[in-house]
């Protein structure tokens, strides 16, 4: 298949000039990224917090996710802490091709990624090391896995859709909190209501 390859060469192109190569440049960024680090000189994994003590803001998801890179790539910061978005918004945009070639074929899949992927405030959350396209690759599965059940029309789920959607609400709930389940189920209540079913 040629359009899963051209989508990871367009996020290649589109997210990962620059990762490493640019200094942290606003507040959340070394905030972060210092989160990642206190987590590899303490060992303390499960419950991240700062190099003063306090609590980590965010659920953990992402600064595993930081930590692991920065453990991979400990002379490369900046790097580690963004890659992160960079691999989760290239997740996303294969996840939104996979979806959209499901429910509604090729012809639609294709151009609905690469618009994805061009997309600005994709682009800036993809190439920051933030909580957000932890948040966002998980709604996206979580979506994803809505569409194709409604796109197939059947009573139940299959198991391959209720474990995408278990996954994208767990990723969700991990990187940002209880938010990742009150959307979709703002979502839910209003598309019950619409539809009257």
């Amino acid at each position: 298949m040629k359009a899963p390859l051209l989508l990871l060469g367009a996020c290649l192109l589109l997210f990962g000039p620059g990762l490493g190569a640019v200094p942290f440049y606003t507040r959340g960024e070394p905030r972060e990224a210092l989160v990642a680090r206190e987590m590899i000189r303490t060992g303390e994994w499960l419950v991240p917090s700062r190099p003063d003590g306090e609590l980590a803001r965010k659920p953990p998801l992402f600064y595993w996710a930081a930590a692991t890179a920065l453990a991979v790539l400990p002379d490369r910061p900046e790097l580690a802490a963004r890659l992160p978005s960079a691999l989760l918004a290239t997740a996303g945009v294969l996840a939104t091709w996979a979806v959209g070639r499901a429910a509604f074929g090729g012809a639609v899949a294709l151009p609905a990624a690469l618009v994805l992927a061009t997309s600005l405030e994709w682009i800036r959350a993809s190439t920051i090391a933030r909580v957000d396209m932890a948040l966002v690759a998980g709604t996206t599965l979580l979506f994803g896995a809505w569409l194709l059940a409604l796109a197939r029309a059947r009573p139940r789920p299959d198991g391959v859709v209720l474990a995408m959607a278990v996954l994208g609400a767990a990723m969700a709930t991990l990187a940002k909190g209880p938010v990742a389940l009150a959307l979709p189920g703002l979502v839910a209540a209003t598309l019950v209501a619409v539809r009257r079913d």
